[in-house]
């Protein structure tokens, strides 16, 4: 296994800028700082709207903006790169009015400044995150595992948006990188992958069959992209000579199957630098 791993950051970690850039191997590496804006599903920072036109405020941010900013602005002085847990629109609102204030005054040209989740976003909020070069690490086995339960919340909640919508966000130029957030939901790809691409709940719901992907679309964002969210696209993320070979051979080719079948794809064997380390 390779991966990363996010500090979860009291006030006072974020100063300690020379530890949380250590990389214990190539295996595991610091340098990101994880805050959480908001609650977990579905206790989040949100604006309802209802159909009389009124807003109704529900589910409290842990910080306010100000408390935010410094805890940005304190790790981006140390170089750090920052991920933030925001579901609800009112967390992301926040996130993203920290990430503008902290590239106005610590300029970053590759910050690669995150937002874990981004579930239940107001319009415009897409197209902000992606002017601002925000990444948004998004995990699509909700779509299998949650399905259902997520388009009655966002009817409830009054929001336009349906849930997880991965075609809008590729159309806004967001950069999507795809994971699992196990144990809250299903840690096999190949569920994310059917998520991305087929878009059914595990009864068998058909959830926003307008924003499905490709399934060479839908890798990019589980591969590449979410190398590139851990600013590690120089050495993973793709099978390339100079790359590490970190592969997977698949009973089938997820991009020429109908993504219906992808979730029956069995991983036949499992490569770490080279190196076997799983065969059936």
């Amino acid at each position: 296994m390779r991966g990363g791993n996010g500090f979860f950051a009291a006030p006072e970690a974020a100063a300690n800028g020379a530890f949380l850039q250590d990389d214990v191997s190539d295996r595991l590496r610091g340098g990101i700082v994880k805050l959480f804006m908001d609650p977990v599903y579905p206790s989040n920072a949100l604006r309802k709207c209802h159909a009389d036109g009124t807003f109704e405020d529900v589910g409290e941010p842990y910080y306010n903006q100000d408390e935010v900013d410094q805890l940005v602005l304190n790790a981006a002085s140390h170089g750090l790169q920052t991920a933030i847990h925001c579901l609800g629109n009112r967390a992301i609102e926040q996130a993203l009015n920290t990430y503008e204030r902290v590239q106005r005054e610590i300029p970053r040209s590759d910050a690669r400044y995150r937002i874990e989740h981004f579930f239940f976003a107001d319009p415009g909020q897409m197209e902000r995150a992606a002017s601002l070069g925000v990444i948004i690490s998004h995990q699509p086995a909700f779509l299998y595992s949650v399905g259902q339960g997520f388009v009655d919340f966002i009817a409830n909640a009054g929001l336009s948006i349906p849930p997880l919508p991965y075609r809008s966000f590729l159309d806004a130029g967001v950069t999507v990188a795809s994971g699992s957030d196990f144990p809250c939901a299903p840690v096999e790809p190949l569920i994310g992958l059917y998520g991305l691409t087929a878009r059914r709940s595990r009864e068998g719901d058909l959830i926003a069959e307008e924003e499905k992907l490709s399934p060479l679309e839908a890798l990019r964002t589980q591969t590449i992209n979410s190398a590139v969210a851990m600013f590690r696209d120089d050495e993973v993320g793709s099978i390339e000579v100079g790359k590490r070979a970190d592969l997977v051979v698949l009973s089938h080719d997820p991009t020429l199957v109908d993504p219906e079948s992808i979730r029956d794809i069995v991983v036949q064997q499992t490569y770490v630098d080279g190196d076997l380390l799983y065969s059936v």
